[in-house]
């Protein structure tokens, strides 16, 4: 093995400090804000001046969460013989959907405006199409039809399996939105 030459290794390590998903993270703690939807959830996003960018892997966790409720619900459902209780838990299921609509068509109109975007480095991945498909599956479909929610959940599955290998390591992603900010 061959030693390191002087002065590489410290260069290596500093690289290395400069890269960490931490430092990047707190970096952008300061420009970091959400917006509150009722009791439905949140909107992550990051602004400097009057730029802001939606936190993308926000929208995909408040996806993920809706989901994985209406998905416990849904486990529930054959489990209750009473057809009150199944109403009642089918209600449930379309609160979720209803919290999850109201989030993405609050990112859809904030997206509209002039300084507001989603972060560049994923739009090939979600981007103002993707988001406006998943807000019209979220207006015509009913979740408390199993088949609906379950080609809703299918449609989304790809959707979030490429998005967290896009962002994964965190590193490129947090730098990306650092510099769509301008942030120094």
């Amino acid at each position: 093995e061959e030693e390191p030459k002087a002065g590489e290794e410290g260069e290596k390590e500093d690289l290395e400090a400069e890269t960490k998903p931490e430092d990047i993270s707190e970096i952008l703690k300061d420009y970091q804000k959400a917006e509150y939807i009722e009791e439905n959830g949140e909107i992550s996003y990051f602004q400097k001046n009057d730029k802001i960018i939606l936190d993308g892997k926000g929208l995909i966790l408040a996806l993920n969460n809706r989901l994985d409720e209406a998905n416990k619900l849904y486990t529930k459902l054959p489990q209750s013989d009473s057809p009150k209780d199944q109403f009642f838990i089918k209600q449930e299921i379309i609160k979720h959907q209803e919290a999850l609509r109201k989030i993405i068509l609050r990112s859809v109109s904030m997206c509209e405006k002039e300084d507001c975007s989603l972060p560049s480095y994923t739009l090939d991945i979600l981007n103002m199409d993707v988001l406006k498909e998943i807000l019209e599956k979220l207006n015509m479909e009913n979740w408390s039809n199993e088949d609906d929610f379950s080609y809703f959940e299918k449609y989304t599955k790809n959707l979030k399996e490429n998005y967290d290998t896009r962002i994964t390591p965190p590193d490129p992603y947090l730098k990306s939105i650092i510099e769509e900010l301008k942030i120094e």
